[in-house]
């Protein structure tokens, strides 16, 4: 925090932050101060019921209809973000909802063991190939 307040921190930085949810109410208020000083935020936490009073980056996230579920298992997955969408009963590994403007939209995220010429867009959506290196 110090860097950040005397302006020594990249604005591009961005915030990686896993088990957001576990953190202690003083990191997670860091964290929204860093985030309203205008660096970006990626996090992953565990669902609850009270979510967004712990980690107040996910109930700004919320607040935006904005964000991504990784493997959900039950339609009330999507019900921190307000939408509800249908679970495959056998999805792929790497499997996930994208949130956007309040609706989801089923994606396909990078898995153990996929080419490296496998499509990399939402189903429905034209095909793009990434390049092989």
């Amino acid at each position: 925090m110090a860097s950040a307040d005397a302006g020594r921190l990249d604005k591009d930085s961005i915030l990686l932050v896993d088990d957001a949810d576990m953190l202690s109410p003083e990191a997670g208020r860091h964290l929204a101060a860093l985030h309203g000083m205008g660096l970006t935020g990626i996090l992953t936490a565990g669902f609850s019921p009270s979510l967004g009073q712990r980690v107040p980056l996910a109930a700004q996230a919320r607040g935006q209809g904005n964000g991504i579920l990784i493997a959900p298992r039950t339609m009330l997955d999507g019900d921190f973000f307000g939408v509800r969408f249908e679970v495959e009963p056998n999805p792929p590994a790497g499997r996930a909802v994208i949130i956007a403007e309040g609706r989801g939209t089923a994606v396909q995220l990078a898995a153990p063991g996929l080419p490296l010429t496998a499509p990399v867009t939402a189903p429905g959506a034209p095909r793009r190939h990434a390049k092989q290196i």
